[in-house]
C-alpha cells in the first residue's frame, strides 16, 4: 500500500498548539525584512502592517492564526478597526508567502485549531456560516486605479475596512502598472472577514488587493467561509491563476475601480443556505464621482467554474453575475451553474458599458450556462443595447455533466467534466482565443471550458481536499466502512463498503489479513456462519494504483462479554455478580459453581460460598424463541473459596 498517498486523503487532525509549533504573538508592525518560519505559529489579534519597504517572507508549511482583541472578561471590543487580526501589505512593501502542495501556508482562525468557545471538539463549519473570527489579507500597491473626485481621477484611494484618513498605510494606487507586491502561492485563507461599517459596505475580505501591479504573483490561493467577499480587487493590473472561493457569505469575486488584470482557472461554490451566500461575481467598473472614466474595468477571465447556492435554495435570487458602474470586462470559456437567481443582472442606472462616450460593452463568449432558477436575465438579450455582447454561449439549462456537486464533506464535490460533458472540445465545445495583449506564456492552452480538465488543482493541499469535500482526482476515499457484527450460528451477514475515486475503485476483501478468494465487490456475503468464518474483515479499494484500507469490522459468533476474571471468595460472605452477553440472552445456566452459589435466568450469580476449594464453572447464555435456540454461548470462570 502506498501509505503517503493514503495519508493525503485523511481528514485534518486537530492537535494542541504545542504539538508542532510554538505560538508567537505578533503585536508590532513589520518595518524591516522579516521571516516567519514553520516551526512557529503566528497569532494576529490586531491589524499588522508590513511597511517602509519591508518584505515579509513566510516559509512553506507555516500557520498564521487570526483572532480579535479581547477586553475584560473576554468581551470583544468592536469599537474600532484594530480589534480584528489582519495582515496589511502597504505600498512599497512585499509579502513572499510561497507554499507548496506538500506544505501550503494557512491563514485561519484560532477557532479552527482550538475549537469554538474553547471546545476543541467543535470546529468552525462553513455550512453554518462560521466566519468573521479575524480580518484577512490586504495587499496594496502602486498600479493605476479608477477613483474620481470632482470629475478627475485621483488615482489613489484608502482601502475599505479602516477609518478613512487614519493612516497613509491604507492608501493604494499610482502609475506603476508593473508594481511588485510579492507573491502568494499555495495559500489557504479561512474563516475570516470583518465588517467595519455595514452601512457603507466597508469590510475586510479574505483577500483584498488594491492597486496591485502585474509584477505580483497570485496563484493557487483558496478562500473558505469568509463573512464578506472571497476575493475583492480594486483597480490595479495584478494577474491571478487557480483561485478557489468556497462558502463565503457575500460575492465570490468582487471587482471594482477599473481593474485590468488577466485571470485563468477561477472556481467558486456557495452554501445552499441562501442567507449565507450571494453572487458568483459583483463586477463593477469605476468609482467615485464619475463611474464611466478610465481606466475601465477590462478584466479578462478565462476558464472559470462558478457554482451557486443551488436550485432548491429558498427564493434568494442570487444571480451568477451582478454588473454595475459601467463594467466593461470579459468572461470566456467558463461554466456558470446552479444559481437561484438569474444568469446576469445589472444595476438599472449604470450597469454596463456600451454606447457613445462610455466604456465598451462587456463580453461573455463561449461560456456554458447551466441551471438558473431566475432565468437568463441579460443573457437573453445578448448583443442588444443595454446588454453584454458575445458569441458561442450555450442557452441556459444545459447539463454541464460534471462529476458532482456537494456542499458537505462527503467526497461528493467533483467539478471535473465527465467523458460526455459538453464542456470538452472533444464533444463540440468552442473556445475563445486568448487576448494578444496578455503577458507572454501566462495563459495555458486547454481543451475544455471551466476551471478543470482531467486533474483537480485543489487536490491534496487545500482545505476542501483535506477535509473531505472533494472527490480526489487520483486515489480513493471510503464513504462507507464495514461494520462489526455478531452473527448467529449458521446465520448470514452482508458486509458493505463503498469507496469513491477516479477511476472507479476495485475491491478485495480480507479476513485476518488473508485475501478472501472471489470477494472483489463492495459487498461480502458470509453465509452458514461458523467459528471458522469469524474474524477481522477489511477491504482494500484500489484506484489509480493507490490502495486504501477500510476500517476493520470484527465479525463474531455470540459470546459472553463480561470479563470473567478469577474470583476469590470467603466462606459465609455474600457474593453477587451479573454476567452479560453480547446478544439478548433470556436464559443463563451454570455448572460447577462453588456450593452455596446460584445463577438465575438473567445471569445474576448470588449466595454464600459454603465449602473451600478451587472451582471451575461453565456458564451458558442462551437466547430462545419458544423452544428454538437462536444464540448460545459458553464461558468458563474460576472461583477460589478461602
Amino acid at each position: 500500500m502506498k501509505l503517503l498517498n493514503y495519508l493525503r486523503y485523511l481528514p485534518l487532525i486537530s492537535l494542541p498548539a504545542s504539538a508542532f509549533a510554538a505560538d508567537r504573538a505578533v503585536t508590532s508592525d513589520i518595518t524591516s525584512n522579516t521571516k516567519w518560519t514553520a516551526n512557529n505559529t503566528y497569532i494576529l489579534r490586531k491589524s499588522i502592517f508590513v511597511k517602509n519597504g519591508a518584505t515579509l517572507t513566510i516559509e512553506p508549511g507555516t500557520t498564521i492564526l487570526g483572532g480579535n482583541a479581547a477586553g475584560p472578561n473576554g468581551i470583544i471590543d468592536n469599537g474600532g478597526d484594530d480589534t480584528y487580526g489582519s495582515l496589511v501589505i502597504a505600498r512599497g512593501a512585499k509579502i513572499n508567502a510561497v507554499g507548496t502542495p506538500a506544505k501550503p501556508i494557512v491563514f485561519t482562525a484560532i477557532q479552527e485549531r482550538d475549537g469554538l468557545n474553547g471546545n476543541p471538539s467543535v470546529k468552525p463549519d462553513p455550512a453554518l456560516g462560521d466566519g468573521g473570527f479575524w480580518g484577512g489579507i490586504v495587499i496594496l500597491g502602486r498600479a493605476p486605479i479608477n477613483f474620481y473626485v470632482a470629475g478627475t481621477n485621483a488615482n489613489e484611494n484608502s482601502i475599505e475596512g479602516f477609518p478613512a484618513g487614519s493612516t497613509d498605510d491604507i492608501k493604494y494606487g499610482g502609475n506603476n502598472r508593473a508594481d511588485n507586491s510579492g507573491a502568494l502561492k499555495y495559500v489557504s485563507i479561512r474563516f475570516g472577514g470583518y465588517v467595519f461599517n455595514a452601512a457603507t459596505g466597508s469590510e475586510i475580505n479574505a483577500l483584498t488587493m488594491g492597486g496591485v501591479g502585474s509584477g505580483t504573483v497570485v496563484e493557487n490561493v483558496e478562500v473558505i467561509s469568509n463573512t464578506d467577499d472571497g476575493v475583492e480587487i480594486f483597480g490595479g493590473t495584478v494577474n491571478t491563476k487557480r483561485i478557489a472561493v468556497a462558502f463565503c457569505q457575500d460575492d465570490s469575486f468582487d471587482l471594482d475601480e477599473g481593474h485590468q488584470g488577466f485571470h485563468q482557472f477561477w472556481f467558486s461554490i456557495q452554501n445552499e443556505t441562501s442567507t449565507i451566500g450571494d453572487r458568483g461575481g459583483e463586477w463593477d467598473g469605476g468609482n467615485g464621482s464619475t463611474k464611466s472614466g478610465t481606466p475601465n474595468n477590462r478584466i479578462r477571465v478565462y476558464n472559470a467554474t462558478m457554482l451557486g447556492n443551488g436550485q432548491s435554495a429558498p427564493s434568494s435570487a442570487n444571480p451568477g453575475f451582478y454588473l454595475d458602474d459601467f463594467f466593461a470586462g470579459e468572461l470566456h470559456n467558463s461554466l456558470i451553474h446552479d444559481f437561484s437567481g438569474a444568469a446576469i443582472t445589472k444595476d438599472a442606472a449604470d450597469g454596463i458599458g456600451g454606447g457613445g462616450g462610455q466604456p465598451p460593452a462587456p463580453i461573455f463568449s463561449n461560456n456554458t450556462w447551466g441551471d438558473f432558477a431566475g432565468g437568463a436575465g441579460l443573457l437573453a438579450t445578448l448583443n442588444t443595447a443595454g446588454s453584454p455582447s458575445g458569441t458561442g454561449n450555450s442557452p441556459i439549462g444545459v447539463n454541464p455533466r460534471i462529476g458532482g456537486i456537494s456542499r458537505n464533506p462527503n467526497s461528493g464535490l467533483d467539478p471535473l467534466p465527465l467523458a460526455n460533458s459538453p464542456l470538452l472540445v472533444a464533444n463540440g465545445a468552442t473556445l475563445s482565443s486568448f487576448p494578444t495583449d496578455a503577458p507572454a506564456n501566462f495563459f495555458e492552452t486547454v481543451s475544455h471550458r471551466g476551471a478543470f480538465g482531467q486533474n483537480n488543482w485543489l487536490d491534496g493541499w487545500s482545505y476542501l481536499s483535506k477535509n473531505g469535500y472533494l472527490l480526489p482526482t487520483e486515489g480513493v476515499v471510503f464513504t462507507k466502512n464495514p461494520a462489526s457484527a455478531v452473527v448467529a450460528p449458521k446465520g448470514s451477514i452482508t458486509l458493505r463498503a463503498l469507496a469513491v475515486g477516479k477511476p472507479s475503485p476495485s475491491y478485495q476483501w480480507f479476513r485476518n489479513g488473508v485475501a478472501v478468494p472471489g470477494a472483489t465487490s463492495d459487498k461480502l456475503v458470509l453465509s452458514n456462519f461458523t467459528a471458522k468464518t469469524a474474524g477481522k474483515y477489511f477491504v482494500i479499494a484500489t484506484s489509480a494504483a493507490i490502495e486504501v484500507k477500510s476500517a476493520i469490522a470484527t465479525v463474531a459468533l455470540p459470546k459472553i462479554t463480561s470479563n470473567l476474571k478469577p474470583a476469590s471468595l470467603k466462606l459465609k460472605k455474600k457474593y453477587g455478580e451479573t454476567i452479560k452477553a453480547n446478544f439478548k440472552a433470556n436464559n443463563f445456566s451454570a455448572k460447577g459453581l462453588p456450593p452455596g452459589l446460584k445463577i438465575d435466568e438473567s445471569g445474576k450469580i448470588s449466595g454464600k460460598a459454603t465449602k473451600k476449594g478451587k472451582y471451575t464453572a461453565t456458564i451458558v447464555a442462551t437466547q430462545k424463541k419458544k423452544t428454538k435456540v437462536i444464540f448460545k454461548a459458553t464461558a468458563k470462570k474460576i472461583y477460589v473459596v478461602k
